[in-house]
């Protein structure tokens, strides 16, 4: 780095590994600069600062180039600095480099970034790439870059409210579905201008055509409104976080108690929702079996009496097939050992019998022995349902007695007034009004979602209807056959991407539970499932209910590092891992047991960890010191900071 942020001069560090130590750490008090050489590794690759953080100060308010410097403009004049990043093993293969100016101006100062220059070794010689987005793109994608260089310490917020967008987004970003979707897109955009093709379409297809055109725009406003509330939710969820985060900053213990039990009720509110729809839908699935059987009860029994009346009269012989007669009277044996001679009496009377039998309608014969088992199951299925509307209400019960509770542990937190400290109870009213507002924009995407999916249905009804049509006349066979093999060409690049999406879901799934398994400080083995739409469970071996919502700060930023692993893991790029602030929520035991799992996180991997004084005890760094390559340190004095190794 040259006069970036507060690395006056020109400053480089060394982060060369080996397999055998592949770890990198940059220990540092708050405030010296660890952030800000993350922030110098994407402004570099990306042109952009992930981490908004300064000493005091806003980042965006302070300048690129070093202010020590900038203060020694005149107004109108500027200076340069810039990031490099050497990427290779022994030798630099690839030479990233991105110049930025800061210019000093009246008030103040304007800063200008340039774009990405690239040298690329060939032989001993290093060339210029004309082209180095194309390169970076294949190293390390903007797409992926997160799961690569992030805020450790930020990572304990990834499991909150809204976290099942941010798991698909990683899911999605790792997936390589990008060039699918643009196939997508693209053959969809085709068939449209196929159906456009029969412009000449006169009467009932024309009306038809001119309804889908109709349909299709009704359609993008509907989209168009979906995605505006989905913005304003991200929005209320953004701000819901920085109350939160606000919120729990309260040093008072009492409301910090109360905040805890906030949560526990809202995790037992979650969970005994979630055990009622899955009820209700217990009840539907039964409903199917037995249904039908408890409707037609007073039929069944009726056939029943009807057919012992049969039975009684000699009209409904038992279950016997006639062959089993024949049999008997070409052996001329009973099975009991009566003989069976011909012209005889038992002869004739088994004659007879199979006589009868023919006479008698053979679903008779059936429904006598199979009716009395439809009755039953028919009558368990209704004591099943009797039983699941009996735990459905149990389970509403203690809905509302939860759903009472945080009401008046939330009215505590209202009532809450401490001097010099957090308002806790303006907090908690505004959170009240955002979480109402929340539910609000779901319950409106729902509605959204359910009108865009019946203009959907309107759309391929219309687009049928209009086939047909064309289908009539052969000057339009031509288009019809194109439109339906690009149709076909759509549904089958979807269910591709579906297929490879879950596909990466369950080993996403498979590397969550190892690494949170590895990280973890505690001997007891958790299960981690992460279903269809996105939801992580969190079960531990003693307790099947999900804990997600229970989990500490520590335990959610391990959640978050096995989840980010998991993703590196998969996403086929092999790159340096960087993560500020590492051990940032996790003290105590925890800390020790982290650091000591923490170098094997990934292996063949090399992984530097920008640490504060706090993270980095000497008890950390005897646990970890046999995987480290390089340690430094940070001192920030007057503005200007230093790095240095670690003594």
């Amino acid at each position: 780095m040259k006069n970036y942020r507060q690395y006056e001069g020109e400053t480089t560090i060394d982060l060369r590994t080996t397999p055998e130590k592949n770890v990198n750490i940059i220990e540092g008090q708050n405030g010296a600069g660890k952030s800000n050489i993350l922030n110098a590794i994407t402004l570099c690759f990306y042109d952009e600062e992930i981490h908004q953080e300064a000493t005091g100060e806003e980042l965006e308010t302070l300048s690129y180039v070093s202010e020590s410097v900038v203060e020694g403009l005149s107004t109108g004049d500027s200076a340069r600095g810039y990031v490099e990043v050497h990427l290779g093993e022994d030798n630099p293969d690839y030479i990233f480099k991105r110049e930025f100016e800061t210019f000093k101006v009246p008030n103040g100062h304007n800063d200008q970034t340039y774009d990405i220059e690239l040298s690329r070794r060939v032989g001993n010689q290093y060339e210029i790439v004309t082209d180095p987005q194309t390169t970076l793109n294949q190293l390390l994608p903007a797409e992926v870059r997160d799961y690569f260089i992030f805020d450790g310490e930020a990572l304990t917020e990834f499991f909150e409210g809204g976290y099942k967008d941010r798991v698909r987004n990683g899911i999605i970003d790792v997936s390589h579905i990008g060039v699918l979707n643009s196939g997508i897109d693209h053959v969809e955009k085709v068939r449209d201008e196929i159906q456009r093709k029969a412009k000449n379409v006169e009467g009932e297809a024309a009306e038809i055509q001119e309804r889908i055109e109709t349909l299709e725009n009704e359609l993008s406003n509907l989209e168009g409104k979906k995605a505006t509330l989905e913005t304003e939710k991200t929005e209320v969820e953004n701000e819901i976080a920085r109350l939160e985060k606000k919120l729990r900053g309260a040093s008072d213990q009492g409301v910090q108690d109360l905040i805890q039990q906030r949560d526990d009720l809202r995790e037992d509110i979650d969970d005994f929702d979630s055990r009622i729809e899955t009820t209700k839908q217990d009840i539907l699935n039964e409903l199917r079996q037995a249904g039908p059987a408890v409707y037609a009860m007073d039929a069944l029994d009726y056939t029943v009496d009807q057919l012992k009346t049969l039975e009684s009269k000699g009209k409904l012989p038992p279950k016997i097939q006639d062959w089993f007669i024949d049999e008997l009277i070409e052996q001329g044996e009973c099975i009991c050992g009566a003989d069976i001679t011909e012209g005889g009496e038992t002869h004739e009377h088994l004659k007879e019998l199979k006589s009868t039998m023919s006479n008698v309608s053979t679903d008779n014969v059936e429904g006598k022995t199979e009716i009395p088992h439809i009755i039953q199951d028919g009558n368990q299925g209704a004591e099943t349902i009797r039983e699941y509307r009996r735990r459905l209400h149990e389970l509403k019960e203690k809905l509302e007695s939860k759903d009472q509770d945080l009401s008046e542990v939330k009215n505590k937190l209202k009532g809450t007034d401490i001097p010099d400290d957090v308002d806790v109870g303006e907090l908690t009213s505004q959170l009240d009004d955002l979480e109402e507002d929340k539910e609000d924009l779901i319950q409106e995407i729902g509605r959204q979602d359910a009108k865009i999916e019946d203009k959907n249905k309107d759309i391929r009804s219309a687009e049928s209807q209009l086939d047909e049509e064309l289908r009539k006349e052969d000057r339009h066979s031509d288009i019809v056959t194109q439109k339906d093999f690009a149709t076909r060409a759509v549904d089958d690049m979807k269910n591709i991407k579906e297929k490879i999406l879950s596909q990466i879901r369950t080993e996403t799934e498979e590397n969550l539970n190892k690494y949170f398994n590895d990280l973890i400080w505690k001997d007891d083995k958790y299960t981690i499932s992460l279903d269809e739409d996105y939801s992580v469970e969190v079960q531990g071996p003693d307790s099947p209910d999900n804990r997600i919502g229970s989990l500490s700060a520590g335990e959610k930023q391990v959640l978050a590092l096995s989840f980010m692993a998991a993703l590196s893991d998969i996403s086929g790029f092999t790159a340096p891992i960087v993560i500020d602030t590492p051990l940032g929520r996790i003290s105590g035991n925890p800390k020790k047991l982290i650091a000591q799992n923490l170098p094997d996180y990934l292996e063949d991997t090399q992984m530097t960890f920008l640490m504060t004084d706090e993270e980095y005890t000497d008890e950390v760094q005897g646990l970890m010191k046999h995987r480290v390559a390089n340690e430094y340190q940070l001192h920030y004095a007057d503005g200007t900071t230093e790095v240095t190794s670690y003594e």
